[in-house]
């Protein structure tokens, strides 16, 4: 009998692959000699309190944001590569794709 379930939708970071913004934020805090959990935690509440994480501020008024509040320094071009860099595939993580159910992987 054919399976019914024609889409799966996946969570990317933390599910399909490594965690990439805290692990980012973490490695560029270690970096400049800062706490890498008061940096970690702060970009977490400022993704949201900037309006980042729903398209409302660019990466550019977040990453000021994070520096003012941190002292993280650099510029937004290599926070963004550092962060980028965390995501790592997590091979064999998507079930049903040898089945032929389509798949998309959905993150903030």
């Amino acid at each position: 009998m054919p399976c019914a379930v024609k889409w799966i939708l996946f969570d990317f970071g933390g599910v399909l692959a490594e965690e990439g913004f805290t692990g980012g934020l973490g490695t560029l805090a270690e970096e400049q000699g800062l706490n890498p959990e008061t940096v970690q935690g702060a970009g977490v509440e400022l993704v949201f309190e900037t309006g980042y994480a729903t398209g409302q501020a660019s990466g550019q008024t977040f990453w000021k944001a994070l520096g003012d509040r941190t002292g993280l320094q650099g510029s937004e071009k290599d926070f963004r590569q550092v962060v980028l860099d965390h995501f790592i595939y997590r091979p064999g993580r998507i079930p049903g794709a040898d089945q032929g159910l389509l798949h998309r992987a959905v993150s903030r």
